[in-house]
């Protein structure tokens, strides 16, 4: 029994092809529903994040939009106003947007969209991939290991919001087409090497520039093994096929070059660098491998943990043994399928994946090799590609091949041992294996924001001069860009690849402390029509500069507040937008509600339910006695002691704990350690040294109420202490660093070292979510260990 599949009947009809065709993309359809559900169930708001996922789908929408309305000004998108030629500023979706278009006709959301393109890039991956494998083997087995191990890759579950880079299919039907076209110097088949080159180039940027070196090599080994060199009609037919794609693809490219020169859009040294990989980087994993972690492979952010999978990489390996044994022996060309003009074998697949194999992986070393590295200095293409690890890709079209071809090594030499095992018994098995060890579980599935909010529904209604400006800037970007889609606003403040200087500016400035007059000069400048404020987004202590921003701002009357918009409840917290009008730009807006609630303890109290029963009340107060007082942080050596003194017990009373704490200043003002620090101060410096160490302003501090207290006694050094602690400003500025703190005391039992306290700072002033930063903590592996200790 052989396990090729043989030659295809010349007879066979179209009907026929297209039938069979259709069943294995269905097949590739209900492998991905089973190795994603609950997607399939999904698809109308399921997203893997709440970021680049948005950003996507705004690309997707703005390529049908402006496709249908104004197409000689399709890179004139409507983020990053007022620049021009911003869908420029990193990848651009067309080519997967083309395909597309026919859902939002009939009227799908664009985050729909988006969630049923990144689906269905699966099966389109795994048949690309099946495609190209069985044209150069001829052999349906082995082009279904290697399209399902291409499809399940773990670097595509890593980067599924990334819809450029998992709708990779076309690279595998790029090098198909390159095959067809050698083999039968065809129009036809010109004319699809040109459609396929097209669509490559469209639908991912990354994959164009990356493909275009091992593809080249491709056709080098193509022309040489079929004599093709002189022969008139293929220079002719590909010349012209591949002109026309180019001057098709022209006006997509230029808008490129034309912002790279204008804003200086390269890569710097440092930036490659910092995403080159190393040898480490190809043995990481992510935190959903299941096999490889057994063998405590290090994870690594998911940009850089490049592991295939053990199942794949084992088959690969066999693959290339078994071959190159084969090859040295000269064995391989008995399996030897005629096709009319030549003779396509299980080496020539071989080949091709060894050498797609090996460039890959050289070129994912980025500037750790010199191969990227003379790219990089030599190519100006190069020089805007900041992820260098990303030639993994083409690395891992060569592995999926290989492992097709280890796959029926497998399975000839157990059927050589046993004769009267199935073939495909074994085939399935090893299919089983690859499935399992690339099966994520959980999937990571969140539930996306797919319909517009009121403020935007509000917008929507607006006509406006100018554009507009949310804030905070940054990392949020990707929900205005959803959003931007729904009202069809300029949008000032967005998020790509590279940022124009406007953008990085308004960013700069709002995260000043305090935010300066020179932000509104920016937003007039523009011009800027409204500003939308987005608290739930910022830091307390964020919230806090950027409500002094906005009362001056309205003080000097160039900022009108219209109203608020209120977007539910999220984790306890008002998820509200607050709607701003700048008044140079839209002078006929009227204010049309209250002003919203300032910052203030009351409104952070949601915070602490359910988590760290303590923080509310004994440990911020202790923490803020440490801070103010010594202008650092408290030990935890000497933090424990200090809670059991300060025990707070709610069935004594909110009144009684108050007298505690009067109490318990009173003997912290007279410990040694204070009086040192304080020795020889007067009142007036007294006063000063306690709102430098805390950091706040002499008039947000009350400095000159608090020194005239001392000086005509109705006050006393305790009391102003805790005046100084009971500041709103104390508490809302402290919040985030006394919460992480807090955490290390309570979960880890010691003191944080300072490169994971910035860490996990970082990470909740950046994303606020204050439940998943305590379930981190607790099930933290640190946290387990010690748990018997507790």
């Amino acid at each position: 029994m052989t396990i090729d599949s043989g030659p295809e009947q010349a007879n066979v009809s179209l009907a026929r092809r297209l039938r069979r065709e259709s069943l294995i993309i269905f097949g590739f359809i209900v492998l991905t529903a089973a190795m994603t559900w609950p997607w399939v169930t999904h698809l109308r708001d399921g997203v893997v994040d709440e970021s680049d996922s948005y950003a996507h789908a705004y690309f997707l929408w703005w390529d049908y939009h402006q496709t249908i309305h104004d197409p000689r000004h399709l890179f004139n998108a409507t983020i990053f106003f007022p620049e021009r030629n911003t869908l420029a500023f990193g990848e651009n979706d067309y080519g997967i947007a083309l395909l597309f278009f026919p859902l939002f006709a009939i009227g799908l959301k664009p985050l729909t969209v988006f969630s049923v393109a990144a689906f269905l890039s699966f099966p389109f991956t795994g048949y690309g991939m099946f495609r190209l494998s069985r044209t150069l083997s001829a052999a349906a087995p082995l082009a279904w290991v290697a399209g399902i191990t291409f499809m399940f890759l773990p670097y595509r579950f890593h980067h599924l919001s990334h819809l450029p880079l998992i709708f990779a299919g076309w690279i595998p039907l790029l090098v198909e087409a390159l095959v067809l076209f050698v083999r039968e110097r065809t129009w036809r088949r010109a004319s699809w090497l040109g459609v396929v080159f097209v669509m490559n180039a469209l639908t991912c940027v990354t994959w164009f520039i990356l493909t275009l070196i091992p593809l080249g090599v491709s056709a080098v080994l193509l022309l040489t093994r079929q004599k093709a060199w002189r022969e008139s009609a293929l220079w002719l037919r590909a010349g012209i096929s591949l002109t026309v794609a180019a001057l098709v693809l022209l006006p997509f490219m230029l808008p490129f070059l034309q912002v790279a020169q204008i804003y200086g859009f390269v890569r710097s040294p440092g930036e490659v660098q910092a995403f080159s990989a190393n040898i480490h980087s190809w043995l990481a994993v992510d935190e959903g491998n299941r096999l490889w972690k057994i063998f405590s492979a290090k994870a690594l952010d998911y940009e850089m943990a490049l592991f295939p999978g053990l199942a794949l990489l084992a088959m690969a390996v066999l693959g290339f043994a078994a071959s190159a044994w084969n090859m040295i022996r000269g064995r391989l060309s008995p399996d030897r399928v005629s096709n009319g003009r030549g003779a396509t074998q299980r080496t020539e697949l071989f080949i091709h994946a060894s050498c797609w194999t090996v460039i890959g992986f050289l070129g994912s070393f980025g500037l750790n090799s010199s191969f990227h590295r003379f790219l990089y200095n030599y190519v100006p293409l190069f020089r805007s590609m900041r992820a260098a690890v990303r030639w993994s890709m083409i690395c891992y079209v060569g592995l999926a091949m290989l492992a097709g071809l280890g796959a029926l090594a497998a399975a000839e030499m157990l059927k050589r041992k046993w004769p009267r095992l199935p073939a495909p018994a074994v085939l399935s098995v090893l299919l089983l294996f690859v499935l399992f060890d690339q099966w994520v579980r959980p999937f990571p599935l969140v539930r996306g924001k797919v319909d517009a909010d009121e403020v935007t529904r509000y917008l929507r209604a607006k006509t406006i001069s100018g554009g507009i400006v949310e804030l905070p800037a940054g990392d949020a970007g990707p929900y205005y860009m959803l959003r931007a889609a729904d009202h069809g606003h300029p949008l000032v403040t967005a998020r790509n690849s590279f940022v124009p200087p406007i953008e990085l500016d308004i960013e700069r400035l709002t995260t000043s402390k305090p935010i300066p007059n020179e932000l509104l000069d920016l937003l007039e400048k523009i011009p800027t029509s409204y500003l939308v404020i987005h608290p739930f987004f910022m830091s307390p202590e964020r919230r806090l500069e950027t409500e002094s921003f906005l009362n001056r701002a309205q003080s000097s009357g160039r900022l009108r507040f219209i109203r608020s918009f209120d977007s539910g409840l999220r984790n306890g917290l008002d998820q509200r937008e607050d709607l701003y009008a700048l008044v140079k730009i839209e002078p006929g807006t009227q204010t049309e509600g209250p002003l919203p609630p300032p910052v203030s303890r009351t409104g952070l109290e949601p915070l602490f339910n359910d988590r760290l029963a303590a923080f509310q009340n004994a440990g911020f107060f202790v923490y803020c006695l440490y801070k103010t007082s010594y202008g650092r942080l408290p030990r935890f050596a000497e933090f424990m002691p200090e809670m059991q003194t300060l025990k707070y017990d709610s069935a004594v009373g909110p009144d009684k704990f108050e007298a505690a704490k009067d109490a318990f200043v009173r003997a912290w003002v007279n410990r040694a350690e204070f009086q040192r620090q304080f020795v020889g101060l007067d009142d007036d410096r007294y006063v000063g040294a306690l709102l430098a160490n805390i950091g706040l302003t002499p008039v947000e501090g009350e400095r000159d109420r608090l020194m005239a207290g001392l000086h005509d006694g109705h006050l006393t050094r305790s009391e102003v202490l805790k005046e100084v602690i009971a500041n709103n400003a104390v508490t809302v500025r402290e919040f985030n660093r006394a919460f992480v703190l807090l955490h290390y005391f309570t979960y880890l039992k010691r003191d944080p070292d300072e490169g994971g306290f910035q860490f996990w700072l970082f990470k909740l002033d950046r994303h606020n979510d204050y439940a998943g930063f305590t379930e981190s903590f607790a099930a933290s592996t640190e946290r387990q260990i010690k748990l018997p200790q507790d």
